[in-house]
């Protein structure tokens, strides 16, 4: 491990005696070591993206993958080191090759980056618990969970590290908060004031509060594991 005070004054005596630039220093020192890490990293997710291919029994169609997205997928994949998050980009990649639209995305690179590998087991045990079943529509269905739900899978999936990945996934957009009046308390507050001509007791109503599915985690759970919802027939 190169400790950053020697970085700084290698660099620094470099710049001075050679007169090359603080970047020239770190590209000296770093450049050779950094491209062979992404070169490994590359390396190391050519046979994943191969195997599922095989999986999904898809063939890859390079030509259905746009220049745009085909760099920027390489620019964020080769940056992982990470099994887990590896198997990600291998997924989307494949998928993108395979025509799906979802995995071609750009957006969803930059969400799968961000992801530790403990966030990508929560996402797909709380998104695999949700009820897919009016499947036509599935990319308009925000379905909502109780917070103790999710909380519950989610340490099932990864013990005590679960309540930082849940978080993580309302912070890059893959759950949200959702809050609204508890319409079965107001129900009974009502009816109880019917019942007993009173005005009706609003004191104990407490705001109900929810996660959310999202449309582009939708899209990230349809681009990762598309063969989890049956696709709806013409």
């Amino acid at each position: 491990m190169v400790e950053l005070t020697a970085i700084v004054q290698t660099a620094a005596g470099i710049a001075t005696g050679a007169g090359l630039t603080l970047t020239d220093a770190w590209q000296t020192l770093l450049g050779d070591r950094m491209a062979m890490w992404r070169l490994t990293n590359a390396l190391k997710m050519q046979p994943k993206i191969e195997e599922e291919l095989k999986r999904a029994g898809l063939k890859l169609n390079a030509a259905k993958v746009p220049d745009r997205y085909a760099f920027a997928w390489f620019e964020e994949a080769t940056k992982q080191d990470e099994n887990e998050i590896q198997d990600l980009f291998a997924k989307l990649l494949a998928q993108a090759a395979a025509g799906n639209n979802d995995a071609l995305d750009r957006r969803l690179l930059d969400i799968v980056t961000r992801l530790t590998p403990d966030d990508a087991k929560v996402f797909k045990a709380i998104y695999d618990t949700l009820n897919w079943s009016y499947r036509r529509h599935v990319r308009s269905q925000l379905q909502s969970l109780a917070w103790r739900s999710i909380h519950t899978t989610a340490t099932n999936v990864v013990g005590d590290r679960a309540q930082k990945s849940v978080e993580h996934l309302v912070t890059v957009g893959l759950l949200t908060e959702r809050f609204g009046l508890n319409t079965r308390e107001i129900s009974g507050a009502i009816s109880l004031a019917f019942r007993t001509n009173r005005e009706p007791d609003v004191r104990n109503l407490q705001l109900k509060e929810e996660a959310q599915s999202t449309a582009i985690g939708t899209s990230l759970y349809l681009a990762l594991y598309p063969s989890t919802i049956e696709q709806p027939t013409a």
